[in-house]
């Protein structure tokens, strides 16, 4: 993990560093925890995975990690049925309280919660080369990427507030 965006998390606050589940992650979870920084860990899933997420095969895979959460993401392929099915599965999980992560849905539990807050909800998070994406958008430009540019000045292009325009041209709400 690149010293730049450590420092640059630690300015930020109420943020959480999430890592996508794959090879080399225990050594990038142990870095963020000596760091003191909250972190999850995040499952991107398809179509092809949902047996492997619904008997729990990939929880009990994460949890070796011990992330204080972990995050299920539907790959933009996967379909609506087979997201609404791996929620009601995170949903069950919860109930029971017998993990030692928090599980979440990243999309139906952030679209909850934005709901609640905020008007003006939004969800933001950076794949392993950097760029930004939101619930709907892949931002391609060197201007969105978080090894390039600062993070402040991305989610201040990408995210502007009421009066503001936004990067894609658009105005902000």
């Amino acid at each position: 993990m690149r010293a730049q965006f450590l420092r640059e998390m630690q300015s930020i606050q109420n943020v959480m560093v999430a890592v996508e589940y794959g090879d080399g992650i225990e050594q990038v979870c142990r870095m963020l925890k000596r760091n003191g920084f909250l972190y999850a860990v995040y499952f991107l899933y398809r179509n092809k995975d949902l047996w492997n997420v619904l008997n729990g095969t990939i929880l009990s895979r994460i949890k070796e990690i011990a992330p204080p959460v972990t995050a299920l993401i539907p790959h933009p392929s996967c379909p609506v049925r087979i997201q609404e099915s791996v929620y009601r599965y995170v949903l069950a999980v919860r109930k029971k309280q017998r993990d030692p992560t928090i599980l979440l849905d990243a999309k139906y539990d952030n679209m909850y919660v934005d709901g609640v807050i905020s008007e003006n909800s939004c969800l933001a998070w950076f794949d392993a080369a950097g760029q930004l994406h939101s619930y709907d958008k892949k931002y391609e430009s060197a201007e969105y990427n978080m090894f390039q540019n600062e993070l402040q000045h991305i989610f201040k292009l990408a995210f502007p507030k009421d009066s503001e325009e936004k990067g894609d041209g658009t105005q902000g709400k």
